[in-house]
C-alpha cells in the first residue's frame, strides 16, 4: 500500500498478507488492513485520498465477495473516498 499523488494504491502482496492474518491468526480483514497500514507507517489525513486503486487480479478472483470486503475495509479504515478505481 502506498500513496501516489492522491491515489491510495493497494497491491496484491498487501491483500495476501491481510488474508494471512485472518486465516492464521483469526484477525478480521478490516483489523488486518489497519494493522498492515501501521506496519507500513501509512498515515492518511481526511481529504488526502482522491481515488483507490486495487490490483487487477481481483477482477479475476473466484471469490466474488473479495472486492466488496476490501472496499469495506478501506472505507472503515480511512473513511470516505471521492472516487473508486479498480
Amino acid at each position: 500500500m502506498y500513496m501516489n499523488g492522491g491515489r491510495f494504491i493497494v497491491e496484491d502482496k498487501d491483500i495476501s498478507a491481510i488474508w494471512c492474518y485472518r486465516d492464521r491468526d483469526g484477525i478480521h480483514f478490516e483489523d488486518g488492513f489497519r494493522f498492515e497500514m501501521q506496519l507500513q507507517d501509512i498515515v492518511i489525513y481526511p481529504g488526502s485520498i482522491q481515488a483507490v486503486e486495487l490490483p487487477d487480479e481481483l477482477a479475476f478472483s473466484s471469490d466474488e465477495g473479495i472486492e466488496e470486503t476490501i472496499r469495506l475495509a478501506i472505507y472503515q479504515s480511512i473513511g470516505f473516498i471521492k472516487e473508486e478505481i479498480i
